[in-house]
């Protein structure tokens, strides 16, 4: 067991994203999902136990090896000052509360810069679409919550409005450097598709 570990903390650190338990088996050509899944505990209890300033994080089949938040504030000379603009940040807010959710309701939210951004978060990887109806449905992709370190489960249970995610993303943005934003609040809640 002690080898696998070392083999998945190697992979999680590589790769420096989330792994899902199919390709952490892929990888370390080890068949079984519960052994992986086993070791990948054994692991975080690992990391929780030292005084380190890494920590696994992970729920169900996605893990990933991370900085702790109070060691984030080192990284972030690494990250491009200018990465998103406060607008762009904005709809991205407002995709994320309330995803899946439909382009036109972002539209009604935000204007029609919404089409540009949504052309913008498609091109580097925050948000996906798909054809429905007349419009398109948005929803997040891995690679937010892995560049915002939330999942999907905290982003549902932890912000019930786009007050909460907002607040959430600027935090993030400030620890990364990206221009602070603030969020206009629709007049009515939104529908979830």
């Amino acid at each position: 067991m002690e080898d696998l570990k070392k083999k998945i903390e190697t992979l999680l650190f590589a790769t420096g994203r989330s792994l899902t338990l199919q390709e952490l088996s892929s990888l370390t050509k080890i068949a079984s999902l519960e052994d992986i899944k086993k070791t990948l505990e054994s692991l975080k209890k690992d990391y929780s136990e030292r005084d380190s300033s890494l920590h696994l994080v992970g729920e169900n089949d996605i893990w990933k090896l991370a900085v702790k938040p109070g060691y984030i504030h080192l990284t972030s000379d690494l990250y491009s000052k200018n990465e998103m603009d406060k607008s762009l940040l904005e709809t991205l807010a407002v995709i994320a509360w309330k995803q899946p959710i439909i382009q036109s309701d972002v539209v009604k939210v935000r204007g029609t810069l919404t089409y540009d951004h949504v052309r913008i978060l498609k091109e580097i990887g925050y948000v996906e679409s798909e054809k429905f109806g007349r419009t398109r449905k948005l929803k997040l992709t891995p690679k937010f919550y892995d560049y915002f370190d939330v999942s999907k489960k905290e982003l549902a249970d932890k912000f019930k409005n786009v007050k909460d995610v907002s607040k959430e993303l600027e935090k993030t943005a400030k620890e990364k450097e990206i221009l602070p934003f603030s969020m206009p609040i629709p007049d009515k809640p939104l529908k979830t598709i």
